[in-house]
């Protein structure tokens, strides 16, 4: 089945506490990633996929947190709702075909 693979990218610091956000949204399991700040840069889009400003200022490492969805009506549901519950927070969603 086709899936709907999420990131979020956050200060390290926010790892936790977003974790348990997603985790309350019904998204059992996330992997955290830490990622060096060069490595960061160079993937993503400024304010486009991260809404983390002191992300580009600070200079360190950052956590991407993946997840998934479903490619299905209930998954993109799922998807919006986690997304609307964690306001301001892009999920930068895509599509993994197998």
């Amino acid at each position: 089945m086709s899936r709907i693979l999420a990131t979020i990218k956050a200060p390290a610091a926010e790892a936790e506490e977003l974790t348990a956000k997603l985790k309350a949204c019904g998204i059992e399991n996330v992997l955290v990633r830490t990622i060096p700040y060069e490595q960061f840069v160079e993937e993503s889009r400024l304010n486009f996929d991260c809404a983390y400003p002191q992300m580009w200022s600070d200079r360190l490492p950052v956590a991407y947190l993946d997840f998934s969805f479903d490619a299905t009506e209930e998954g993109r549901s799922a998807a919006f709702l986690a997304e609307y519950n964690i306001m301001q927070i892009p999920l930068n969603l895509r599509y993994d075909f197998d």
